[in-house]
């Protein structure tokens, strides 16, 4: 079992109840708390000001945690092979066009 889906396993044990639904909820939120995060390191609106510096730490776990949800989803449907191809694909293609360094 992947690092990802062992903790897809216990996002779903911490929530018992979780469905499809509540963890499309928990995704929206977090896209939230992202869309914050970016707002503050593109220096938008009074974030930096109010806020100080962007702690990237925490936007790191930000973006760490919409992976939980996804996982869930993903093992709730059995498309674990189907997403990993993708994900697999979409790295390699994003490295490709330099959105990610392969020394990564």
């Amino acid at each position: 079992m992947s690092s990802l889906q062992a903790q897809a396993v216990q996002f779903q044990e911490q929530m018992p109840s979780i469905n499809s639904y509540y963890a499309i909820s928990a995704l929206s939120e977090g896209l939230g708390k992202t869309a914050r995060h970016i707002n503050h390191a593109e220096g938008m609106g009074r974030k930096q000001e109010k806020y100080g510096e962007l702690d990237y730490t925490l936007f790191a776990q930000t973006l760490t945690s919409l992976l939980y949800p996804v996982a869930a989803i993903t093992r709730s449907y059995h498309l674990e092979d189907d997403v990993q191809h993708a994900f697999h694909h979409s790295y390699q293609r994003m490295t490709e066009l330099g959105f990610i360094s392969s020394s990564m």
